[in-house]
């Protein structure tokens, strides 16, 4: 699995506004999982081998990252975790949300193996993106990614078997993602408009 966000230069949490809309039901053999601050859910497997959730805070360089993440194990060694981490510092100056989708896929480079050319997936509403990444260790990864002003979400997949990032269970997590609140990212906004904010 690729480097944690915390080692990777890259920015983002959300301008929240209440939002009365629920998420779908839950399928059969799935349940949301609500983050602790209320900003949004995911779908999690109920029959796992091993699942749970860690959050955990660092400063250095001028960033500041706050996460939390959600991670389930199938019996079959799927591997799934949500990742939504806050940023914010002076690092973040002068960078836009087209750079840290730049940044997050060069670290994915970085760390070995074969990345795919990043292309538009839509989860939450709006337009994250998806990669396709062959670590060293030949296990097989698929990455959304989803971007706002000073938040990233990150879903991923995780398997030696490659088909099992494409089946039914791995796209009803990767599209699971319900924000609570309004991102500032607007579904139609490019990645460079809009800039992470320095606090």
């Amino acid at each position: 699995m690729f480097a944690p966000l915390f080692v990777l230069l890259s920015a983002l949490a959300v301008t929240a506004a209440d939002d009365p809309k629920m998420p779908p039901k839950a399928p059969d053999g799935w349940k949301y999982v609500e983050s602790k601050d209320k900003a949004y859910q995911i779908l999690m497997p109920t029959t796992t081998t091993r699942s749970g959730t860690r959050t955990s805070t660092s400063n250095r360089g001028g960033l500041s990252l706050k996460q939390q993440i959600n991670y389930a194990t199938l019996a079959d060694g799927t591997q799934f975790s949500a990742t939504a981490a806050t940023m914010s510092g002076a690092a973040l100056k002068g960078l836009t949300i087209g750079d840290v989708y730049k940044k997050m896929f060069e670290g994915m480079a970085a760390d070995g193996g074969t990345v795919s050319e990043p292309k538009e997936f839509e989860i939450a509403g709006r337009k994250g993106k998806e990669v396709f990444h062959t670590a060293k260790d030949k296990s097989e990864e698929r990455l959304v990614l989803l971007v706002g002003k000073n938040r990233i979400y990150e879903m991923l997949v995780v398997s030696k078997d490659k088909t099992k990032l494409t089946d039914e269970t791995a796209n009803t997590f990767l599209k699971s993602l319900f924000l609570n609140v309004k991102d500032a990212t607007a579904p139609a906004e490019k990645d460079g408009e809009k800039k992470p904010e320095a606090k």
